[in-house]
């Protein structure tokens, strides 16, 4: 992909990720934002290093799914709750997933603190086996 169709693919998805706004997940019983922070770990990892222009389309092109994975959950695949900065700021993380066209799609979930929830990544994987996703919680 070209630099100037790499530049409009990217604003292309900006727009529809800021028209989404909100998504409520009957799993956390929430309403999820999708903020600038979520879209920016879709460009950057966590360490702020920015990802290649193929990881990022890869991600940008799974984010169609973003609202039915958390509509459309049952369970919490998995929850882990961290401690950052100095001041010790609780960030809680919920993966959720589902099955959709025979590939596994993961979706990340963030509260910083007393916030709200908000996306913060989504990736897929091709399906290996029938059984239904893990239950942790």
């Amino acid at each position: 992909m070209e630099k100037d169709e790499f530049k409009l693919f990217l604003e292309e998805k900006r727009s529809w990720y800021k028209k989404v706004g909100k998504v409520f997940c009957p799993v956390l019983n929430e309403w999820v934002v999708f903020n600038s922070q979520g879209f920016r770990h879709l460009r950057y990892d966590g360490n702020g290093k920015p990802r290649t222009n193929k990881q990022q389309i890869y991600r940008m092109n799974v984010l169609v799914s973003v609202t039915e994975v958390i509509q459309d959950s049952y369970n919490v695949l998995d929850k882990q709750v961290r401690y950052l900065g100095t001041k010790e700021v609780k960030v809680e993380y919920w993966e959720l997933g589902k099955i959709i066209q025979n590939d596994h799609v993961t979706v990340i979930l963030r509260r910083s603190g007393n916030g709200s929830v908000a996306f913060y990544s989504i990736w897929k994987k091709p399906r290996k086996s029938k059984n239904p996703p893990r239950e942790i919680l």
